[in-house]
């Protein structure tokens, strides 16, 4: 590409975004806020008793859930399931809090599990900005959460995600006090001017990682705490910049994938990795990070870190999905496609649809 040091520094850059994506991004922290305010003015019923909680949830509507269960160990007082199917697990009883979660509330696998739920007597609580799921909430008053919001759903994480950290702790998953957000928006607040589009390259993490990975086959490699993040970076790598990416997470990754690297020889020039850091994964787990990044380097394979922001933990972890989600919409730029639409996704659910 011409100028490839200064593209990202024009204005020329930005006019393929279709659906102002960016828009949406600069807005990650101010979604968290108003769902939080708007969550808080809802009269919820006493989940206190319930056993465990499963949150079904696709795609970008579904990421949320991983995000959010991601915990310490310590932390986390009741089993959380993640149902990414058709269907739910069989120990779904009267005892379960069953979250189910669709952006246009017309997701064929959430309505699936919202039909076993209710045959099984679930508990169930909704959160949706509409369709089918949000009518069924109306007609039969099941609990719900419904916003508005005009994005992709990959880009309405903050009213995705936020609601459940409430519902987790009003189902004693974890303590009230581990859900406090308020130093992860201020943290984000100043994170979003340093990645922003008018922040030159030089000065801006985002675009020189999207600069480092161009042309490559990025890697996402997170941990325990941060495997929601890695997947959420993956799918934006999918669905903004149109490009194909994988993740691992450790110290799984250190039992089998750390063997890859010597067939077929000629892929890896074309590997990146991105590296998750956050300061509150395990020890071992630290020094095996450790460990494998110089592995990394004796092998010559291209690898970057994303350094974790802030002291707590919730700062840690969105700051790294705002700067993945940045990343992947500079990676979008630089490949020269539109971050917005979707069109095989929508191709093939049209083709489920019949149409």
């Amino acid at each position: 590409m011409n100028n490839p040091t200064s593209f990202l520094d024009t204005t020329v850059a930005y006019q393929i975004d279709s659906l102002n994506i960016a828009g949406f991004l600069r807005d990650f922290s101010n979604q968290i806020e108003r769902a939080q305010v708007d969550f808080n003015k809802l009269d919820l019923p006493d989940y206190s008793k319930v056993r465990e909680v499963v949150f079904c949830g696709m795609g970008g509507s579904g990421i949320g859930g991983e995000i959010a269960s991601d915990l310490p160990a310590e932390w986390i007082l009741k089993p959380i399931t993640l149902c990414r199917d058709y269907n739910l697990p069989a120990f779904v009883s009267t005892s379960t809090l069953v979250v189910l979660v669709s952006f246009s509330g017309d997701t064929e696998e959430v309505l699936s599990c919202y039909k076993q739920a209710e045959r099984l007597g679930a508990q169930i609580f909704i959160i949706t900005s509409g369709g089918k799921l949000w009518y069924l909430a109306q007609d039969k008053k099941i609990p719900n959460y419904k916003f508005d919001y005009n994005s992709p759903p990959r880009d309405a994480l903050g009213y995705l995600f936020t609601p459940l950290l409430s519902l987790m702790a009003k189902a004693g998953v974890l303590l009230e006090e581990k859900i406090n957000l308020v130093p992860a928006i201020t943290e984000l607040k100043k994170l979003q001017i340093e990645v922003d589009i008018k922040i030159p390259t030089a000065d801006n993490q985002a675009k020189k990682i999207a600069y480092s990975i161009f042309d490559h086959l990025p890697v996402v490699v997170g941990s325990s705490l941060t495997k929601g993040v890695a997947r959420r970076l993956k799918s934006q790598f999918n669905e903004h910049s149109k490009a194909i990416a994988s993740f691992e997470v450790l110290p799984e990754l250190n039992h089998n994938m750390i063997e890859v690297f010597s067939h077929p020889a000629r892929f890896n020039d074309d590997l990146f990795i991105i590296l998750i850091k956050n300061t509150f994964d395990h020890p071992e787990v630290l020094k095996r990070l450790e460990i494998f990044t110089e592995f990394l380097k004796n092998k010559h394979i291209f690898c970057e870190a994303i350094e974790p922001r802030g002291v707590d933990f919730w700062s840690q972890k969105l700051c790294s999905v705002l700067i993945g989600d940045w990343l992947s919409y500079y990676l979008a730029m630089l490949n020269r496609v539109d971050p917005g639409p979707i069109p095989a996704i929508s191709g093939l659910k049209n083709k489920l649809r019949g149409i």
